[in-house]
């Protein structure tokens, strides 16, 4: 009998874990950063104060580093891991707006001396700065990015409620998952601040039109509240999700992590 040709059960080999890539909670301070921000920033530009272009530029750019480069990560590893349709829901939206505060720093940098001139024939407190007259030519084309945005955000929206893509905490996790059984929570959540930014980011162009307008009222407020949302509930993640790590693996080894690879 020829050895070398024998045949021989072949064991089936383990598949490998498929990791969960999603960087949420980085992410999710920086995008609460962000929109903290842009509604810090109008309330400023509405109240005729004088704008420090240049250090709204970095803050700006700061979080378009963050946003672009983990959300790229996010949506182009997503095929690859254990839940597909979460790095679609949170990379998506995040790389957009990633890239529209990158062409915000960009502006506001390259504009600052401009846009912190004071305006001779100022009209009223709202236009005692160039910020009003010298950006409405250029939102008029840069509108079309901004209410792709909206639009990508709000059907984000609308998927998280209506598929309940977000769900609950697991139970190890801690705090959150003591009410991870209410799916329904979290979800509607999560779903109710997509769909508020989105709106905001879809009337974001005429708040700038008219600061003064009570659609800029609604924007800023809208932008406040979602972004301080998304920095506490993203905060409150740095310790939950290392206490679920904990908590799912066995005395500190990675016996029980070998199928749940978390990179946050």
């Amino acid at each position: 009998m020829n050895l070398l040709h024998a045949s021989a059960p072949i064991l089936a080999q383990p598949e490998a874990p498929e990791p969960m890539i999603m960087h949420n909670t980085v992410m999710g301070e920086a995008a609460g950063m962000a929109l903290i921000g842009i509604a810090l920033f109008l309330w400023q530009a509405r109240q005729g104060r004088r704008l420090w272009a240049k250090g709204w530029a970095l803050a700006f750019g700061v979080g378009a580093v963050i946003l672009t480069s983990l959300s790229w990560d996010t949506i182009t590893a997503g095929p690859f891991t254990a839940k597909p349709v979460i790095n679609m829901v949170f990379g998506g939206p995040l790389f957009w707006f990633g890239i529209l505060l990158g062409a915000a720093a960009f502006y506001l940098w390259t504009h600052a001396d401009t846009l912190q001139e004071p305006l001779e024939d100022a009209a009223g407190d709202a236009e005692s700065h160039r910020f009003t007259r010298a950006t409405i030519g250029t939102l008029l084309p840069v509108s079309l990015p901004i209410v792709a945005a909206g639009l990508n955000l709000l059907g984000n929206a609308v998927a998280i409620i209506r598929f309940n893509l977000v769900g609950g905490a697991p139970p190890n996790e801690p705090i959150t998952g003591r009410l991870g059984h209410m799916e329904w929570m979290e979800n509607g959540t999560f779903g109710l601040i997509y769909g508020v930014a989105a709106i905001a980011t879809l009337l974001l162009v005429w708040a700038i039109r008219d600061l003064r307008g009570r659609i800029a009222t609604a924007v800023i407020v809208m932008y406040a509240g979602t972004g301080l949302f998304f920095l506490v509930f993203s905060a409150l993640n740095e310790y939950t999700h290392p206490g679920l790590m904990v908590n799912t693996c066995v005395q500190g080894t990675m016996e029980n992590c070998q199928e749940w690879k978390y990179n946050y």
